[in-house]
């Protein structure tokens, strides 16, 4: 799978929609590392918030990052003890400048410490007098979640936020860094898309802009795997989406772009330190009844295989559905036995 890999210049590593699967993240975590060591990849993205990856980036060129705050900037997703050592590596390789970290969401999650901290003050500051201070404090209620039945979060204070972040974006500060433009455009984005704004920027397209933001940023053969969702790296949108990240890439890229997705035959799931939930049952006739016991813990279907099966069912997509996956995937690894993994940082 590496050596046919190697050869791009974008790989999306998918996985379940769960985002909850120790044996399949740990599998992902060493495709990931070999892309880097043996391959020369210069970036791993990650379908996480961007802004404390900017954040860290900025720590990073201060002398001042730590893990705390790359593992807050990657997320709970993926906050598991069973990618603490991957985590590290990952920390290790940015401080030796062998590989950029980033984020492809315009969303703000729970972890995300440095957005909570800058983006009020930023949104805050670009804009005059009493609406700046209006915005800066309709900012941090948001991020902080700090709602009541005196200010509650509904349609008017969604329609705020809105007006806010595209204000923000759309004023010219001089002295603003590279990367507080792209923050607070991505700010204006996702806040224009929960309230329901005219011409919505949907999130897969978010998610593939910051892709090409990222590599304008980095050396001109600069290769870059992504971590993600498979629902977000298939080369195919999914039928009830508008489009996905990964098909734009392939419109992009063309046969430099890999999409690589992952599920389980059995076993057990565990979304961000919640309840641990047993898999679906698979039917009879599906593609995860191709995992070979002879291959071990973890089988791979390369392109070959997944369209010589044609339409057939499979938890790719979360519920089980009939599709030919080789449309949206050029190749497929099947977890034999899933375990929930165990939440905590370290």
């Amino acid at each position: 799978m590496v050596e046919t890999l190697c050869a791009k210049r974008v790989v999306a590593l998918g996985e379940l929609p769960s985002h909850g699967e120790a044996s399949a993240f740990r599998f992902k975590a060493e495709v990931v590392r070999r892309l880097v060591d043996q391959c020369g990849f210069d970036a791993v993205l990650f379908e996480a918030p961007i802004y404390d990856f900017l954040g860290f980036e900025h720590a990073l060129e201060e002398g001042a990052a730590g893990q705390r705050q790359l593992d807050n900037a990657i997320g709970r997703f993926w906050w598991v003890q069973e990618l603490a050592d991957w985590r590290r590596w990952l920390m290790v390789s940015s401080m030796q400048r062998r590989v950029l970290v980033g984020g492809l969401d315009d969303q703000v999650s729970a972890t995300s410490v440095y957005a909570m901290t800058v983006l009020p003050a930023l949104v805050g500051r670009r804009l005059p007098g009493d609406e700046g201070m209006a915005c800066k404090n309709a900012v941090e209620r948001n991020l902080l979640w700090s709602y009541d039945d005196s200010v509650p979060y509904d349609a008017a204070e969604q329609r705020l936020l809105d007006d806010c972040a595209r204000h923000a974006r759309d004023s010219v500060v001089r002295s603003l860094s590279e990367n507080e433009p792209h923050m607070l455009g991505n700010l204006a984005t996702y806040h224009h898309r929960t309230a329901g704004g005219a011409s919505v920027v949907p999130r897969d397209d978010v998610m593939y802009r910051n892709v090409l933001w990222y590599l304008e940023r980095l050396p001109g053969d600069a290769r870059i795997v992504i971590w993600t969702a498979n629902v977000h790296a298939a080369r195919k949108s999914v039928p009830e989406r508008a489009s996905s990240m990964g098909a734009l890439l392939a419109e992009r890229f063309g046969g430099d772009f890999a999409a690589i997705g992952g599920t389980a035959l059995d076993g057990w799931s565990r979304m961000a330190g919640g309840p641990v939930r047993r898999l679906a049952p698979v039917p009879s006739i599906a593609l995860e009844r191709e995992a070979s016991a002879a291959a071990g813990p973890v089988d791979y279907l390369d392109g070959t295989r997944l369209s010589a099966m044609g339409r057939v069912a499979s938890r790719l997509f979360g519920e089980f559905r009939v599709e030919s996956w080789g449309d949206y995937f050029d190749g497929v690894f099947i977890v034999r036995d899933e375990k929930g993994p165990t939440p905590g940082w370290e």
